[in-house]
């Protein structure tokens, strides 16, 4: 605070436009600025900050509407932004910041990726926005971001004041836990509290949770659940979900939520039952899982990493609100005049129907109405063609795309056409430049079958922000497709131990230990993954949790019949998927089972005209039934034809299975 107060009172520099605070706890963020305002004197103490929301993948149409939204402009709404040049926004939006100037207004904005970039770059056309302010002497914007800002952005702009905001230093993590315990009315012996002090990290959401769980069990039950708090920040989706897992309506709630970037409370309560809902929603304030946005709190947004959690776990909310959504969507659809609905119902409407095919009025259309809809559709994996129909028709206006957006239709694009094995994707690719374009192909190869060369570009990418992460993913996804097993084990324990709510973490871990040679030596691990997996509360935690229960029969406990057992049970329970499909196929295989090898084998293909099944597993699979029929020879010639993309030594290996095979199936015939 001290230094905004020094470039406040600064009498040789224009105060800044827009100060940013920048590091890993949010509300610190949001706190520091407010209290340096106050503190400054540029607001008062009762005031209440106007604030908007700006993701990852929002640009300059976001901005705009957003801002408007506000009801600080006169301007007119601003209309038809997809026909009108980059040059022309830039100069609407700086008319509605001079508005809000004019207006003697802050506007706190939460960003995540859209105004900074995780360069720490600021976007071309904010930094023109701020130059067409540079004269007017009033602050305007308070940016939360995600993201620092370069040192060198900030000497060289003098509308720009940025902060980094560090985690908590231990001084001020045992002066916020005092203050949280008195106001909650909670008392707790000294060594208690040093024990409690002893599992932060520095995030003040940490210790908010430590002090709901000390109020709700008490101090003895609280540290028998240490490790939930120290596991707090990296599993703060799965932890938060657990804690309303005996409340059907939160949980309803909170799925019901995750459809919105933010809504409005008169949206929001046009579905469901006001009266019924309120005490929730004040509860899920008060805990930090939602928040307010808009001038007047008239908007509630869900904490990210809860959305997210949602829709990469595909939870699915109760059908009485999927059917109001959808009449919802039928009476937009069929609503001609779109100006009196608020931003909320407009973005999702706006998404929704082009998800649907049906695209609205062209007035009201922005780029990132487009990208929500392709990102939620290839989530969804089962509208690809979709993706790259809106991913053509949005490239096809790209010189009046700002650079970010183009970049991130192109990235959905080359994610959509990898997973269709279009070769298509090897000319889209060479217009994403750096880290992204190694991981794409990489991606590509991968499901291509290409191992080696998988290998080789994601290899590039390990340690390059920001694909780094995905990148060690799909690297043990390839090695565990090669049955390189020493090779994926130490990649898949960093991922499993880095993020432990994660379902596909979980499951390549374990199938690392499980194939590994010493596997049957790790069966407390084994069994763990299996009940984490269950856990996770989620059908895909549930499906990976049953293959992997017939696996551990089959190649740990050595009882093929349980494990027959177990997968049939799995594909009854999940009809929807062919994984344990090919789990069976696969033990069947291992167990020298030539009826049930014949059976899956014949049902994959038939399931492969309607699924994308990899051909190098209908190709495993055929040679596996081969050996085991007495044709080695065949089998052999099979797989060196077929799995000619993969290392030669994951050849030999494979060769060498085929044999073993070959061999059980010739000793259980002869007499």
């Amino acid at each position: 605070i001290s230094d905004i107060e020094l470039r406040v009172d600064d009498p040789d520099q224009p105060p800044p436009l827009c100060f940013i605070a920048s590091g890993f706890p949010r509300i610190g963020r949001r706190s520091l600025l407010r209290h340096a305002l106050i503190k400054c004197s540029l607001a008062a103490q009762s005031y209440e900050f106007p604030s908007i929301y700006l993701g990852r993948q929002d640009g300059i149409d976001d901005f705009i509407v957003k801002l408007y939204d506000l009801g600080l402009s006169n301007a007119a709404y601003p209309t038809h932004l997809m026909e009108t040049e980059l040059s022309d926004r830039i100069r609407i939006a700086a008319n509605i910041v001079e508005d809000i100037q004019n207006a003697r207004e802050f506007v706190v904005v939460q960003d995540e990726g859209c105004l900074i970039d995780y360069t720490g770059a600021p976007q071309e056309w904010f930094s023109r926005i701020l130059d067409y302010g540079k004269d007017n002497w009033r602050p305007v914007f308070l940016i939360a971001s995600r993201f620092r800002v370069r040192a060198e952005y900030c000497r060289r702009i003098a509308q720009v004041l940025a902060i980094p905001v560090p985690e908590l230093s231990v001084s001020e993590r045992n002066g916020l836990f005092k203050r949280l315990l008195k106001s909650q009315g909670i008392e707790i012996p000294v060594e208690d509290f040093k024990f409690f002090i002893g599992l932060f990290q520095g995030f003040p959401d940490q210790l908010r949770f430590t002090c709901e769980l000390l109020k709700d069990l008490g101090i003895s039950e609280t540290k028998k659940r240490s490790h939930e708090i120290t596991e707090y920040n990296s599993d703060k989706a799965a932890t938060i979900l657990s804690k309303y897992a005996e409340s059907d309506e939160i949980l309803d709630l909170l799925y019901l939520l995750s459809k919105f970037e933010f809504i409005s409370f008169d949206f929001l309560f046009s579905l469901i039952e006001e009266a019924r809902y309120i005490p929730l929603i004040e509860q899920l304030l008060a805990e930090s899982v939602c928040d307010y946005v808009g001038v007047e709190r008239e908007f509630l947004r869900l904490n990210d990493v809860i959305r997210d959690y949602i829709q990469r776990n595909r939870l699915q909310m109760p059908e009485v609100f999927q059917k109001k959504l959808q009449d919802h969507l039928d009476r937009f659809l069929q609503d001609a005049d779109l100006e009196g609905r608020d931003v909320s119902d407009l973005l999702y409407s706006m998404k929704e129907a082009i998800k649907s095919g049906q695209v609205p009025m062209d007035a009201y259309l922005v780029p990132s109405h487009f990208l929500a809809s392709m990102r939620e559709l290839y989530q969804e994996r089962g509208h690809l063609d979709r993706v790259i129909e809106l991913a053509d028709r949005l490239l096809a206006k790209r010189h009046i795309l700002e650079p970010a957006i183009e970049k991130d239709v192109r990235y959905y694009l080359c994610l959509s056409l990898a997973r269709k094995k279009d070769s298509r994707l090897v000319q889209e690719v060479q217009h994403i430049q750096g880290p992204e374009h190694n991981f794409l192909l990489g991606f590509y190869y991968r499901l291509q079958g290409r191992a080696k060369d998988a290998i080789e570009r994601l290899s590039k990418c390990l340690g390059e922000a920001p694909v780094a992460n995905r990148a060690k993913r799909e690297l043990v996804q390839v090695y565990l497709s090669i049955e390189e097993y020493e090779l994926a084990s130490d990649l898949a324990k960093e991922n499993y131990e880095s993020n432990k709510k994660n379902a596909y973490h979980i499951q390549a871990y374990f199938n690392t230990l499980v194939n590994a040679a010493a596997g049957s030596q790790d069966r407390r691990m084994l069994r763990q993954l299996i009940e984490e997996l269950r856990n996770l509360g989620t059908d895909l935690g549930e499906q990976m949790a049953d293959i992997a229960q017939a696996d551990f029969y089959a190649k740990v406990e050595r009882d093929y019949t349980a494990a027959v057992d177990a997968i049939d049970d799995a594909i009854a329970k999940h009809p929807e998927s062919h994984y344990p499909l090919i789990s069976k196929a696969y033990l069947a295989a291992y167990n020298g089972d030539l009826v049930r090898i014949r059976d899956s084998h014949q049902k994959l293909i038939s399931l492969s005209r309607e699924r994308t099944i990899s051909e190098e597993t209908i190709s495993r699979l055929k040679a596996y039934i081969l050996a085991m029929e007495g044709d080695l020879q065949t089998a052999t010639a099979s797989a060196d034809r077929s799995l000619v993309r993969l290392p030669q030594s994951s050849r030999e290996s494979f060769k060498r299975k085929l044999a073993d095979v070959h061999a059980k199936a010739k000793g259980n015939t002869e007499p």
